[in-house]
């Protein structure tokens, strides 16, 4: 965050400060300063890094508050009070990778999933809206079932919290494949499109070759990895109530 101060407020540029708790944090601020809200012995708990792993929350002291009731309020819409419980966990999967040298010349194209809407993976997840990650994982099993396709680089995502909009891959195949695999996007370009038409509708598969000269790409097992990892990861909401909306 770039932070500036005008009058007597902190503002970020570019964005907002706090948006995520804003308006409880408002309404904390306006009760401590209130003379008319009546109220019990109030102690008002901020904390920061909410969204980059609750650091604040990890470093506070329970010896500095006396309270026995805690009104936790994370919300961002004001008039709305949500009562509910949510939780997070953070998984960190490692496959090493094994590469292999190139002993003959391949083409490089690298596969671009674009136009993705993503949004907060906890507050638009019910949406079913695409995850490039899920999509690339999908297009690289789709593709390497028709041709031969040797991966040199593979990433997609920016946040953890967040449904990943954008994925990019490099991948290397023989000069005769090349028709193969601009009909096998095309196809699947129609395909996940039609699939995805009510949440984004405006998804693209891009296909552009490159320039660069490879001499190593991932081993065949480590592309294997890496394909079935994509393609078997659960995505989206497991499970829902039938009684509450």
């Amino acid at each position: 965050l770039k932070l500036r101060v005008e009058g007597d407020f902190v503002k970020a540029t570019g964005t907002t400060l706090g948006a995520d708790n804003g308006i409880a944090v408002a309404y904390a601020l306006s009760i401590l300063d209130s003379d008319d809200i009546s109220h019990p012995p109030l102690e008002v708990l901020i904390t920061t890094d909410e969204e980059s792993g609750m650091t604040g929350a990890v470093g506070l002291n329970p010896k500095d508050i006396s309270g026995r009731i805690l009104l936790n309020m994370d919300s961002g819409e004001e008039g709305t009070l949500l009562t509910s419980c949510a939780g997070g966990m953070r998984s960190l999967i490692k496959i090493p990778i094994k590469k292999e040298s190139l002993d003959s010349e391949f083409i490089g194209y690298n596969i671009k999933v674009r136009g993705l809407k993503g949004g907060h993976s906890g507050d638009d997840i019910n949406k079913e809206r695409g995850n490039s990650n899920k999509v690339m994982g999908r297009i690289l099993n789709e593709v390497s079932s028709h041709i031969d396709i040797k991966l040199v680089s593979i990433s997609g995502g920016a946040k953890a919290n967040a449904i990943p909009r954008e994925s990019d891959s490099i991948v290397l195949i023989n000069q005769n494949d090349i028709g193969k695999l601009e009909e096998c996007i095309n196809d699947l370009q129609k395909k996940i499109k039609n699939e995805l038409k009510s949440s984004d509708s405006d998804i693209m598969i891009q296909l552009e070759k490159t320039d660069t000269n490879y001499n190593e790409c991932y081993s065949s097992e480590t592309t294997q990895k890496v394909i079935e990892i994509l393609v078997l990861l659960p995505n989206g909401v497991q499970t829902m109530s039938s009684d509450i909306k």
